[in-house]
């Protein structure tokens, strides 16, 4: 590095914008780890109730035939924001080759898209939960979008089941079996009461994947922060050893300056009267 006055102040300039970025960085990695907890709680509770309406289901109606898997709609639910790291990305290269397309999640909408191929076969896209409060919400407009798009069509939904885009996959039943011999005594009709639960177990399967998205998308914010704060302290590193080093030069500069400025006056002056 050269011995430029200005080289100091470049860095400290540098310095502080690096520091500034990760303070950013950090905020996000603090919000992601406080939401985590809570993203992780809600999708178990989702899948609890998933699993209650089915036990549900299975004391009025006898197992339902999933029909033919011809005319397939594949659901998939990706990322919601954009500062996911590669997550949305991955995503997007695990779509199905082939067959009707339902896009949920924002940003991996937007990255899926670029190929035209895919936005060829897209049906319907939809914003996912970019905060627990969401994932109700966007659970029931997914399935409610299904019942446009894709009533009479075999669907397969496809959500993140971890940070690294990996996709779980099922297929999703519109249809009842034909109701029990013997159904349990209810207020309502056993029929209308059989047709209410499984619209609550397509919409309840739909809000638990939802909400499995959204704690692989925060994951996968936490460890992209992680790595954004590391690259920051690095470059934080560099730039300290750079501000020493041109600290070093400057003053070395300055001692050479005033060592070589006495020299000359020296010179200047007129020898002693002997």
């Amino acid at each position: 590095m050269s011995s430029d006055p200005q080289d100091i102040e470049t860095i400290e300039r540098r310095s502080a914008a690096v520091a500034s970025v990760r303070e950013v960085v950090h905020a996000i990695w603090s919000l992601a780890r406080s939401e985590l907890p809570l993203a992780e709680a809600s999708a178990r509770e989702a899948r609890s109730y998933v699993e209650w309406i089915d036990r549900t289901l299975s004391r009025l109606t006898l197992p339902a035939d999933a029909g033919p898997a011809r005319d397939v709609v594949h659901l998939v639910i990706g990322p919601e924001r954009s500062y996911s790291g590669a997550l949305p990305i991955r995503t997007a290269r695990a779509l199905p080759p082939t067959g009707a397309l339902g896009l949920v999640g924002a940003r991996f909408t937007e990255v899926a898209l670029r190929d035209p191929e895919v936005a060829d076969r897209v049906l319907f896209s939809l914003p996912g939960a970019s905060a627990i409060g969401d994932v109700d919400t966007v659970g029931r407009s997914v399935a409610a979008a299904l019942l446009r798009h894709a009533a009479e069509r075999s669907v397969v939904l496809h959500h993140m089941a971890n940070a690294s885009g990996q996709l779980h996959a099922q297929r999703l039943v519109f249809r009842r079996g034909a109701l029990l011999d013997f159904p349990p005594d209810t207020f309502s009709p056993p029929e209308e009461v059989a047709d209410a639960v499984l619209v609550e177990a397509v919409s309840g399967e739909l809000i638990a994947a939802v909400a499995e998205s959204l704690c692989s998308e925060i994951s996968a914010r936490m460890l992209a922060a992680e790595r954004a704060k590391l690259a920051c302290d690095r470059r934080l590193d560099e730039l300290a050893q750079n501000w020493r080093t041109a600290r070093q030069e400057r003053i070395t500069s300055e001692l050479l300056e005033a060592v070589a400025g006495a020299q000359a006056l020296r010179s200047a002056s007129p020898p002693p009267n002997q």
